[in-house]
C-alpha cells in the first residue's frame, strides 16, 4: 500500500517532498493509516487535532491519544478544543455541519500561520460513495453527485484511491494502534446510516454498485465542467474579488437565465446553502442593508453589489493596534501590509497620486507611530483642508460602504491621525515646500477570502 500512495500522490502531482504538510488527525484508523504512510514516504509533516468534545471522556482520551502519536512520530501538533453543540445551537446549524465548519477553519488558519503548503484528509473510496450517496438525498446538485475533489486549492485527499479493506489490512500489518469512535456505529448520524443500512441494501440489489457510482460520478463531473465554463465566464463579468472581500453584480447576475444557481456556484465553497442563495436571490431588488449569514461568512445586500465576507470568528487572538518603531521597516498586521521607506526629498520627487501610498513629512512624525481600527469620535485635517473633519463624516461623504468602514484603519502619530490608510491622509503631516526628509509609506492588502 506505501507504493500504490506514493505512486498516486506522484501520478496526480499532490506534492513533493520539498512541501510541508498539515494532516488532519482524530485517531481513527484512517487519519492514523495517513500519518504512518506519509512519515514513512519521508514527507514534511505536522499533527492538527480537533477536539469538539461531543463525546465526553473519548473526546479527551482521542486528544491524548494524539499527543502521543505526535510525540512518537516526533511531529509538530495543534489541538483546538470547541464547544461544539453551543455554536451548533448559536448557528442554527446541525451539529455535523458546525463540526465540519469549524475544523476546516481551523486547519486553514493553523495551515496560514505556520505556513504549510497543503492540508492533508483521510477521505478513503468508501467516503467517497457515502458522500455521493448523502449528498444526493442532500440534494445539492451535481457538484455533489461528482463526489470529493482529490485537490481541492491546498486541500488534498491522498487516499481517496483506497478502500476501507485496504486501509484496515495495512494497519493490521503495520501493528498500528488507533482509536475507534463509538459514534460511528450509532445510526442517529446520516452517513452512518447510509454505510449500515443503505449500502448493504444497494449492494444486494447492485452487487457491483461501487463501479456503478465511481462511474456516474465521472459523468457528473464532465457535466459539471461545462456548467463551470459558464460559470466563469460569470465570474469575469460580474465579480470582483478584493482583500477580504467579493463583490457580486447584482445587475448582471438578474441578467443570468438562473440567478439563483450561478448565486448558488459563486457561494457554496463559503458554504451557503442553496436554500439560503434562494432568500439573497430573492433580496436583489429589495432595498439595501439586509444581511444573511452562515457560521464563518456574511453576504450584505448593497446597492450595486452582493458583498460577501468573513465574519468575525477567530480561534487566534489578533492585536487589536501595532507599533511602528522605525521609518524604515515592513510591519505585517491583520490582512495588509505596511512598507516603511525613509528617503531624502529631492528635486525631482515624483509623488505617485494613489491612495495606497502615502507621502509623509518625516520631522512632523514622532515614533513610535501606531495602528489601530478607526473609532467613533476620532477626527483629522483631510488633505487640502484647513479645517478638521470626522473621519465618521468623511467615510459617510466618501461613499464608504458600512462593510468597509469596519475595515478601514488608521495610521497616527502621539494619537494624531496621519493617514486613513488607503483613504486619505492628514493635511498636517503633508509634504511642503520646506520639507527635508519624507517617509513614503505603502498598503499591499493581503489575499482573497479562503476557506
Amino acid at each position: 500500500m506505501l507504493l500504490n500512495f506514493q505512486r498516486y500522490i506522484a501520478e496526480n502531482e499532490l506534492f513533493n517532498l520539498s512541501h510541508k504538510l498539515l494532516l488532519a488527525v482524530s485517531g481513527g484508523i484512517d487519519s492514523v493509516v495517513l500519518l504512518d504512510l506519509s512519515h514513512k514516504s519521508q514527507f514534511q509533516i505536522g499533527i492538527a487535532h480537533c477536539n469538539f468534545q461531543l463525546r465526553d471522556k473519548e473526546s479527551e482520551q482521542d486528544e491524548v491519544f494524539v499527543r502521543e502519536l505526535a510525540q512518537t512520530y516526533q511531529v509538530p501538533i495543534y489541538v483546538q478544543r470547541f464547544d461544539t453543540q453551543a455554536l451548533a445551537k448559536q448557528n442554527g446549524q446541525s451539529i455535523q455541519m458546525t463540526a465540519r465548519q469549524l475544523r476546516y477553519d481551523f486547519l486553514g488558519q493553523i495551515a496560514q500561520k505556520y505556513n504549510y503548503d497543503f492540508i492533508l484528509t483521510a477521505h478513503h473510496q468508501n467516503d467517497q460513495i457515502e458522500t455521493i450517496l448523502l449528498n444526493f438525498i442532500r440534494g445539492t446538485g451535481i457538484s455533489g453527485l461528482r463526489g470529493m475533489f482529490v485537490k481541492q486549492n491546498n486541500l488534498i485527499r491522498p487516499l481517496l484511491w483506497a478502500s476501507k479493506e485496504q486501509i484496515i489490512d495495512y494497519a493490521l500489518q503495520n501493528h498500528l494502534t488507533w482509536r475507534e469512535d463509538s459514534s460511528n456505529q450509532s445510526t442517529k448520524y446520516k452517513r452512518n446510516e447510509i454505510r449500515l443500512k443503505v449500502l448493504p441494501l444497494l449492494k444486494s440489489l447492485n452487487p457491483n454498485i461501487e463501479q456503478t457510482l465511481k462511474e456516474n460520478a465521472e459523468r457528473w463531473l464532465a457535466t459539471e465542467r461545462i456548467l463551470q465554463k459558464q460559470v466563469q465566464l460569470f465570474e469575469k463579468q460580474a465579480i470582483t474579488y478584493q482583500y477580504n472581500q467579493i463583490l457580486i453584480d447584482i445587475e448582471q447576475l438578474l441578467q443570468t437565465q438562473e440567478p439563483v444557481l450561478f448565486l448558488w456556484y459563486v457561494l457554496q465553497p463559503y458554504h451557503f446553502s442553496y436554500s439560503l442563495c434562494k432568500q439573497i436571490s430573492q433580496s436583489l431588488t429589495a432595498q439595501a442593508g439586509k444581511t444573511f449569514h452562515n457560521l464563518f461568512y456574511e453576504v450584505l445586500k448593497d446597492r450595486k453589489y452582493l458583498i460577501l465576507y468573513r465574519r468575525a470568528v477567530s480561534f487566534t487572538n489578533q492585536a487589536s493596534e501595532v507599533l511602528i518603531q522605525s521609518f524604515s521597516e515592513t510591519i505585517n498586521f491583520e490582512n495588509f501590509t505596511l512598507h516603511l521607506e525613509f528617503m531624502p526629498k529631492t528635486a525631482n520627487l515624483v509623488l505617485e497620486k494613489d491612495p495606497t501610498t502615502a507621502y509623509l513629512d518625516a520631522e512632523k512624525l514622532a515614533l513610535p507611530l501606531k495602528v489601530r481600527k478607526w473609532q467613533q469620535g476620532d477626527y483629522f485635517y483631510p488633505l487640502g483642508m484647513k479645517n478638521k473633519q470626522k473621519v465618521s463624516d468623511f467615510l459617510v461623504n466618501n461613499k464608504v460602504s458600512r462593510l468597509e468602514k469596519n475595515e478601514i484603519w488608521v495610521l497616527t502619530s502621539q494619537e494624531q491621525i496621519v493617514w486613513i490608510i488607503g483613504k486619505r491622509i492628514d493635511n498636517r503631516f503633508a509634504i511642503q515646500e520646506r520639507t527635508q526628509k519624507l517617509v513614503k509609506i505603502r498598503v499591499e492588502k493581503g489575499k482573497n477570502l479562503e476557506l
